[in-house]
């Protein structure tokens, strides 16, 4: 399912503020894969296929919506930036 399509079943205000979050991390993260997971109700952004590189999620909810962090996956990538 597309985030658009799974963002539909949110109030109007939360599609909306989820779209926008959506560009920044898109804007920030250009080289992240983007994916919804249906049965937890989120949308994650990582750099691969599994859940321990997640960088951040999104999860959109009835009033509003949370972002969340990976501290660990940003603090790796920092030190490998630095590192290289």
């Amino acid at each position: 399912m597309t985030p658009e399509g799974f963002l539909s079943t949110y109030d109007p205000q939360v599609f909306d503020h989820t779209m926008n979050l959506r560009k920044v991390l898109h804007k920030n993260l250009p080289d992240s894969t983007e994916q919804v997971d249906l049965s937890a109700k989120m949308i994650g952004y990582c750099y691969s296929q599994k859940y321990v590189d997640l960088i951040y999620i999104l999860f959109p909810s009835k009033y509003g919506v949370k972002l969340s962090f990976n501290h660990d996956t940003i603090v790796q990538k920092a030190k490998l930036q630095t590192a290289g």
